[in-house]
């Protein structure tokens, strides 16, 4: 498998142990304790590919001679072999694969906060009454203009998740790989926070990386706010959220800036793409 992100300034979570530059001072290939190796464009400082297979740390880093393949050393006790990506002006030339990328967005709350409204109005500009949601669904986030770079095709999917306590457990099993979470709240409850805790608690121990997390009063049409705007402001600070915002699906008021908010606090070049033959993007979007 092979992803990508951008930046030379920040190129890993976690400790890296190893690196070794090809013979034509090009791409520099890096391993760490995240089991990831990486392949960088010296020249521009980019991280061309993130290379994942390993399921302990990477503690050794070869490149063969002729710098297109790189040979890793893991605690997992295996070695692995890997075709190394062509530099960025290569694979701009190159023009035969296509790049896409994805972000999950996730939408939790404790039940009745008006989540799946926040999700019809995000993902359709519609209000629609609704039930509970029953465990989780997924929908796609159209962007609202073009907000790609380098040539990767960016999607946004929008998760809602049940609030009954019952799933909580199961959730868990689907918060892996969160590039931002948007977490509701009644602004009618004198309390909301015990559950918000909660949710905040179970995302930081299931993503398994850095994320962004959004603080969202949702029905904020109804009666406006009981909950004091103090509490708020200390929940907000205390659990590092990036933007508290007030919403409304009936009216759809808040929702337009919401969905700006989400859009640009996803870290895109943080978020590993995938490259694929480009006849399936023609498949996957024929006009």
């Amino acid at each position: 498998m092979v992803t990508t992100c951008k930046g030379f300034t920040k190129p890993t979570t976690s400790t890296v142990t190893g690196v070794a530059v090809t013979a034509d001072g090009q791409r520099v290939v890096s391993g760490s304790i995240d089991r990831t190796v990486r392949v960088w464009d010296l020249k521009v400082g980019q991280c061309l590919a993130i290379l994942i297979g390993h399921t302990f740390r990477v503690d050794d880093i070869a490149v063969t001679a002729d710098g297109r393949r790189a040979v890793s050393g893991s605690w997992d006790r295996t070695v692995r072999v890997w075709d190394l990506p062509p530099i960025a002006e290569e694979a701009r030339q190159a023009g035969e694969a296509s790049r896409y990328t994805n972000a999950k967005v996730l939408l939790v709350g404790d039940s009745g906060v008006g989540k799946s409204g926040l999700a019809y109005r995000l993902t359709e500009d519609r209000f629609e009454a609704t039930i509970s949601t029953d465990g989780a669904w997924a929908t796609q986030l159209k962007l609202p203009h073009d907000t790609g770079g380098n040539d990767i095709e960016r999607e946004i999917w929008l998760w809602d998740f049940a609030g009954q306590a019952d799933y909580r457990l199961v959730h868990q099993l689907y918060m892996d790989e969160t590039a931002l979470a948007v977490l509701v709240f009644n602004p009618q409850s004198e309390n909301p926070f015990e559950g918000l805790g909660q949710w905040d608690h179970d995302l930081m121990r299931a993503a398994r990386r850095p994320f962004q997390k959004l603080l969202v009063a949702g029905r904020c049409d109804r009666d406006g706010l009981i909950v004091s705007r103090e509490s708020i402001e200390w929940f907000y600070r205390e659990r590092g959220f990036a933007v508290y915002l007030e919403t409304s699906a009936y009216t759809g008021a808040g929702c337009q800036a919401l969905c700006e908010t989400i859009v640009h606090s996803i870290p895109w070049t943080d978020i590993a793409w995938t490259s694929s033959p480009r006849i399936f993007k023609v498949l996957k979007d024929p006009s």
